[in-house]
C-alpha cells in the first residue's frame, strides 16, 4: 500500500465523472425501458440515450441534482416528447421548474402532482402527443 498523498489529477477526475455518468444514464435507460417500452421501441436504444443525455443535462442546468429528480426529469421528455419545453402549453412546467425559490424536491413534486390533469395524453406510446 502507498503510504502518504494521493494526487488526482483533473483528468484523472473528469474520467472517473465519466464513468460515474455513464453507469447512471445506463440505469436511467433501463427504467426508460421499463417505463416507456413503446417509446423505446419506437426510437431505438440510440436515439433514446441521446435524449437521456440531453435531458440529464437540461435538468442539470436547471439546478436538479438528485439522481431521483433528474429521472423524473428525463421521463418528462420521454411522456411528453423532446421538444416539449418549447411547446406553448407547457409554459405551467417552464414556471414551476424555473422557480429557483422552490426546492428541486418541491418543483417536481408540483410537476406530477398536476402532471395527469394537465397532460392527459402523456404516456408510452410510440410517438408522444
Amino acid at each position: 500500500m502507498p503510504s502518504g498523498l494521493v494526487v488526482l489529477r483533473d483528468q484523472q477526475l473528469l474520467a472517473m465523472g465519466a464513468v460515474m455518468f455513464d453507469r447512471y444514464a445506463s440505469e436511467v435507460l433501463a427504467h426508460v425501458r421499463e417505463i416507456f417500452p413503446q417509446r423505446l421501441r419506437a426510437m431505438g436504444d440510440e436515439a433514446a440515450r441521446a435524449l437521456i443525455a440531453s435531458a440529464l443535462s437540461r435538468g442539470k442546468a436547471l439546478g436538479l441534482r438528485r439522481e431521483r429528480n433528474l429521472t423524473l426529469f428525463v421521463d418528462l421528455f420521454f411522456a411528453l416528447g423532446a421538444p416539449w419545453e418549447a411547446e406553448p402549453g407547457a409554459a405551467w412546467l417552464r414556471e414551476i421548474l424555473n422557480d429557483l425559490d422552490r426546492s428541486e424536491d418541491a418543483r417536481m413534486w408540483l410537476i406530477y402532482r398536476r402532471l395527469p390533469a394537465r397532460c392527459p395524453d402523456a404516456g408510452d406510446r410510440p410517438v408522444a402527443p
